[in-house]
């Protein structure tokens, strides 16, 4: 899936359970980070390069968290083989960081069949509530 197609989804998604701009815009923006993630490590397609080679799944769901808060728990998968980041000095390499900044917790598992980011919202208030 392309960041492009994931964000808007997410974020359509996010609006029609009416959650927070705020939160709904770095839910988008940790998901889009670990699509790009998926491309560039686990498919090995350099930045900027337009067709990648294999799929990316995502999903989420809501969570209730107590009576007045609710969560997202949103998963990021690729089938690809993980590369680890080049050594050499760059301006890039900050989307793990970004995610953090952006989520609750960050779970990220490597194996043999892919990687699976796994990305939990911080909690927010229930639909209608402030």
């Amino acid at each position: 899936m392309a960041p492009s197609l994931a964000r808007e989804r997410l974020d359509h998604w996010l609006q029609a359970h009416s959650w927070p701009a705020a939160d709904r815009a770095d839910l988008v923006l940790a998901v889009s980070e670990a699509i790009s993630n998926s491309v560039e490590h686990g498919y090995s397609v350099a930045p900027g390069a337009t067709s990648p080679s294999g799929a990316i799944e995502v999903s989420a769901r809501i969570d209730h968290c107590t009576a007045d808060s609710r969560t997202t728990r949103i998963t990021v998968r690729d089938h690809g083989r993980w590369l680890p980041a080049t050594t050499e000095r760059t301006s890039r390499g900050h989307g793990l960081i970004v995610m953090r900044a952006c989520v609750r917790d960050l779970d990220i598992v490597h194996a043999p069949a892919g990687t699976t980011v796994r990305l939990t919202g911080r909690p927010v208030p229930v639909s209608g509530q402030r």
